[in-house]
């Protein structure tokens, strides 16, 4: 059942479309369409109706039969998000069936950087289709071609057996393949008979799927197959059944029409179908919907930013101010930044309505409506409450300057830092010509990683005390904390970093103080990888605790002992059970222990004098006695309190004490 409304998927993708392109080896150009005689081999009516329905909804709309016409598009001038591609799946006419220059096409709107839209209107079954188009972009299980065992298995493979494998290959195993399932489940008598030729099931599952892959392979041309990216994020419908076939793989979405069944002013109905059942995530319609939006108010938006030329100088002479290089870098991007803000003021009202008809409506708790969006009810509190943390506090840091903020990692000490040096003194060329010039000294706070999902937990749930940073590195959630656990006070080293602290390909290299054999101090070189950085308002209140940190004063004050700890023995049966109280008490005695004989209870306050322990006896249903107290003088010289003992104690007339500590 999708979640999304068709309104919703409109306003979202087929209401920004604003060009469309026709390409079809049946189809005529513009000129071949207004020539006196007509070839007998092109389709007019279905691209006359095509034509029509794009007129129809507004779009700009070109024609075209060659293949490499999409490509060269797509390379110069890009089929981007707000266009529209209607795509024949066999484009060459001297060979009617290889799909190969249709299935290149997608293959290279995957890896485009912008999103895209193929509807593939073609006379071939969209079961059928849909499948190759799936293997095109790396659909499929793992590939063996290279792995010595599997080519052994094939070498001594009889041939026969090899026939009936590929035999038994269906349209129902090739969807298995695709979808990364294992074949086995479907085999029935052929698995029989391979077992007593000595081939066991992990064999016959490699055998099956390479058999499945030559099927898919052999309907295309070797490009397709070396252009295809295993392992790629493929998402779809490729089964037998008859709904609508699509596909979404990196940056294409792709839904089948049939050219039999579909008349051309229904084309848009497919598109839609697929889309809904595709059923994207409420935050991948805001993000595309929100780009179409920025494009589609244009100039307007654009004259109200930059509706003074004071303002136009007045932002751009900082940047020209600045000397070329990674200032002038960093100048840009932030000037970049504060324009799209604006910018996206400026289409607020449009892009808060779509959001408002995708989130609004939603009944039940919060925590469980979020999960369900994102299409993931499994996700743990863990998982959404460190996801949520960490957008609000980290984010990724550019190559170019270092700034106040930067989180970045030792790998040969294995120990994540923090740039805690105002802003203003890391701008490149600041200090030019001083006596360190191009080092550039900064203070670094050590942040420890909390490792135990316990702690993790602990720290999720005091998370608004803000003494945590919660970022995700190398594709893995971490929760850092800049006070060290034990004497919770920061720990801030002076690191000299090369080359100005320019940052790139994320990495930076610096100096930092360590001892040698004999004791002196020395300066090591160290390769460091930037992980991210805190925004803004993070990165300054951890600059001013850095900085209030350095301007501590220490006095002299002296703690009082605290107050003597109690652990409890609860009496049962006429034996004594031990137990260790909440602070954690070591009793070292047997247990349980009759009555009368010793207990002796290690003392864990080393440099205490006078140390007192009292023991306690309560009554217990079993066997009530009446309470008794004992106790001890402890010395802090030795490891163990003296021994006492029970004193003779006799039951007491209520026996109907719980006994419960």
């Amino acid at each position: 059942m999708p979640n999304l409304s068709m309104e919703v998927l409109n306003e979202a993708f087929i209401r920004p479309i604003r060009f469309a392109m026709l390409l079809d080896d049946q189809f005529p150009t513009y000129p071949e369409a207004l020539a006196d005689d007509r070839n007998d081999q092109y389709d007019y009516k279905r691209a006359t109706g095509l034509f029509a329905l794009c007129r129809e909804q507004g779009w700009l709309c070109d024609v075209d039969n060659r293949a490499k016409i999409a490509v060269k598009f797509e390379d110069e001038k890009h089929l981007h998000q707000s266009d529209l591609l209607i795509l024949d799946f066999h484009l060459d006419p001297s060979n009617v069936d290889d799909p190969s220059e249709a299935l290149g096409i997608v293959q290279k709107l995957a890896r485009s950087s912008h999103f895209n839209m193929v509807i593939l209107y073609t006379s071939e079954k969209p079961n059928t289709v849909i499948k190759d188009v799936a293997f095109a972009v790396g659909a499929g299980n793992a590939p063996l071609a290279d792995d010595e065992t599997f080519i052994r298995l094939l070498e001594d493979l009889d041939p026969e057996i090899e026939k009936e494998i590929s035999e038994y290959v269906t349209s129902k195993l090739i969807t298995n393949f695709l979808l990364g399932k294992s074949p086995l489940s479907d085999l029935g008598g052929l698995s029989k008979r391979l077992i007593k030729v000595g081939i066991k099931p992990p064999q016959q599952a490699v055998l099956l799927n390479n058999a499945c892959a030559e099927k898919l392979r052999a309907r295309c041309s070797k490009s397709v197959s070396k252009n295809r990216v295993h392992g790629s994020r493929v998402n779809g419908n490729y089964s037998d059944d008859d709904n609508v076939k699509w596909l979404i793989c990196d940056n294409v979405f792709v839904a089948v029409a049939n050219k039999n069944t579909t008349a051309p002013e229904n084309i848009l109905g497919v598109l839609r179908a697929a889309l809904q059942a595709w059923d994207p995530t409420p935050l991948q319609v805001m993000m595309i919907h929100a780009r179409s939006a920025l494009e589609k108010v244009g100039n307007v938006s654009d004259n109200t930013v930059l509706s003074d030329s004071a303002r136009q100088a007045g932002w751009l002479l900082p940047i020209l101010l600045a000397p070329e290089g990674a200032s002038r870098d960093q100048g840009l991007l932030e000037l970049y930044g504060r324009l799209f803000n604006r910018l996206i003021n400026a289409v607020g009202p449009s892009v808060n309505q779509v959001g408002k008809m995708l989130l609004n409506g939603h009944a039940g708790p919060a925590l469980s409506v979020s999960k369900s969006l994102a299409r993931n009810e499994s996700l743990t509190d863990r998982e959404v409450y460190h996801a949520l943390n960490e957008h609000l506090c980290s984010e990724e840091h550019p190559d170019g300057a270092i700034t106040t903020g930067v989180v970045f990692h030792d790998a040969r000490a294995n120990e994540f830092w923090l740039c805690a040096t105002p802003a203003c003194d890391l701008v490149p060329g600041r200090k030019k010509g001083g006596a360190l010039d191009p080092w550039l000294p900064i203070a670094a706070v050590k942040l420890e990683a909390v490792k135990k999902d316990l702690a993790i937990d602990e720290n999720l749930r005091v998370a608004e005390q803000g003494n945590h940073i919660f970022m995700r590195i190398s594709g893995k959630p971490f929760v850092l904390q800049a006070l060290d656990p034990i004497s919770r006070q920061m720990v801030i080293e002076n690191i000299l970093l090369r080359n100005e602290g320019i940052i790139a390909d994320r990495k930076m290299s610096g100096c930092r103080a360590k001892m040698d054999e004999n004791g002196h101090p020395v300066w090591h070189l160290e390769e460091f990888v930037v992980v991210g950085r805190l925004r803004t308002s993070y990165a300054d209140r951890l600059l001013a605790a850095a900085g209030s940190h350095r301007a501590r004063i220490g006095v002299d004050f002296i703690n009082m002992p605290s107050a003597p700890p109690i652990t409890t023995v609860n009496f049962s049966g006429g034996r004594y059970k031990m137990r260790t109280n909440p602070i954690g008490f070591a009793i070292g005695a047997a247990n349980p222990i009759k009555q009368h004989s010793s207990i002796t209870v290690l003392n864990p306050f080393k440099g205490i004098d006078n140390y007192r322990v009292q023991i306690q006896i309560e009554p217990s249903p079993s066997n009530a006695l009446a309470t008794a107290p004992i106790s001890a003088d402890a010395s802090s010289t030795g490891t163990a309190l003296p021994t006492c003992t029970p004193p003779a104690i006799s039951p007491p007339e209520n026996t109907n004490s719980s006994g419960n500590v």
